[in-house]
């Protein structure tokens, strides 16, 4: 049973007094990733075959309950896997073939894909998070994601979760990023897909390693195995930024995070709480940090704030504490800071009188695909004017402080035209605060 389904189900149980198990029984009986088709036109006599599908969408739950309070007989809204649903007020044939267009088809299991990857979000580096699923008959009959660096891949934990091995045999096998091709900490999972009999494969977007990148598509090809690539494309990519910059550059990506005040301010009265923004900004911050490989701030940020750079607050969070960096012009650090002496002070360090493009090289050495620049004003400031910042999340509080720390400092564009600019941004509501987030896109120099 999907995940939206349900919580659409439980949501309606609410409205129209019927209880969930009905609702999920006659009417939402769907799985990932909840592909719905309405036909509002006959269905042909011929095969039970569906002569016109006249609109597809995913559903929302305001359109759910459209569905719901037009329905006279729950019986005549059934499903078919992944999530494949068809309405019509006519009666229906016990074993209707689908036309569905291919395209929408493959998009809808690629979403399960994304699900599954979305699963290994955080734990999987320096490998990307990655999800599989198998499809035989139009049902999901395998699915599995990567788990940690190591560990079987998505293809191979998808395969492992066959009820039957044989079930692979004609199968499709869906994958948000392009199966590997070389033997690495693991076997490649091209020759495990053809020793299964995986007859097609679909693929989210090509391996970003550019020593890689379609050599898998070639090898299945080549086989005999049909193959699809670009499914949902911008989505999977989007999934492993970081993973896609550091394997082809080996720096990481970096992400520019700060919590200010309405006009650009990070410092507070000498006597104010330690805090600009909300708890449930704090509690979003926490889950990004589980997302990430490490921390870095400046040394004054360490001396003023003695800030404890951890993940709290999140599921698993135990497993997920990220590498801790300090970037130090003097070195005159107090050896009593939280960054020396907590449960992770051996995950915390320290580069003095360095570059910051040079720490983040030596971070990237060290298979470090993610780091959060948390502050201060001069870390960000550097951050900015060496082009080093991929990304920004900023946290800002409907209040005005003034004084005179800004969230950056540095030397600044010369001009606007010389300014970085952020790219397809994104704005969320926590509370009262509102969070900007978007990737950075630099002048031509």
């Amino acid at each position: 049973m999907c995940r939206s389904g349900g919580r659409f189900a439980r949501s309606l149980t609410q409205r129209h007094g019927d209880t969930e198990k009905d609702i999920l029984g006659k009417r939402l009986h769907t799985v990932p990733p909840c592909l719905c088709v309405k036909n509002e036109q006959s269905l042909s006599d011929k095969d039970g075959e569906v002569t016109d599908v006249t609109r597809s969408y995913l559903p929302r739950k305001s359109q759910v309950e459209r569905e719901l309070r037009r329905m006279k007989k729950p019986e005549m809204s059934f499903s078919v896997p992944p999530c494949i649903c068809v309405k019509n007020e006519q009666s229906l044939s016990p074993s209707p073939v689908f036309s569905l267009n291919n395209r929408v088809i493959d998009e809808a299991f690629m979403q399960a894909a994304l699900t599954e990857a979305r699963r290994g979000l955080g734990a999987t580096s320096p490998n990307p998070a990655v999800g599989a699923v198998i499809v035989r008959g139009g049902q999901v009959v395998g699915s599995g994601w990567h788990r940690k660096a190591g560990l079987p891949h998505a293809e191979i934990e998808a395969l492992r979760s066959l009820a039957d091995p044989s079930l692979a045999q004609g199968a499709t096998l869906y994958v948000t990023l392009e199966p590997c091709s070389t033997h690495g900490r693991t076997p490649p999972c091209s020759e495990a897909i053809l020793n299964a009999g995986i007859r097609r494969v679909v693929i989210g977007t090509l391996d970003p390693n550019p020593a890689h990148a379609g050599r898998a598509v070639g090898l299945l090809r080549e086989r005999g195995v049909e193959v699809r690539c670009g499914v949902l494309e911008e989505e999977c990519r989007r999934l492993n930024l970081a993973f896609n910059k550091w394997i082809a550059t080996r720096m990481p990506w970096v992400i520019a995070k700060a919590g200010m005040s309405l006009d650009a301010r990070i410092s507070r009265p000498p006597e104010a709480p330690r805090w600009i923004t909300n708890e449930a900004s704090r509690a979003d911050t926490h889950q990004m940090r589980a997302q990430v490989d490490a921390i870095l701030v400046g040394g004054e940020t360490v001396r003023a704030d003695n800030p404890q750079l951890t993940v709290r607050g999140v599921p698993g969070e135990a497993h997920r504490q990220p590498w801790r960096v300090i970037v130090s012009r003097s070195g005159n650090l107090p050896p009593e800071a939280a960054l020396f002496t907590d449960a992770h002070r051996d995950r915390t360090l320290v580069f003095t009188g360095r570059p910051l493009r040079e720490v983040l090289q030596e971070l990237g050495q060290r298979e470090i695909t993610s780091v959060i620049i948390e502050g201060g004003m001069r870390t960000l400031g550097e951050a900015f004017d060496a082009r080093l910042v991929d990304q920004v999340c900023f946290y800002v509080a409907p209040m005005l402080l003034g004084g005179p720390k800004l969230v950056t400092g540095g030397l600044g564009a010369g001009q606007t035209s010389e300014a970085p600019r952020i790219v397809n941004p994104t704005y969320e509501r926590f509370g009262d605060d509102l969070r900007l987030m978007g990737e950075v896109e630099y002048p031509k120099e």
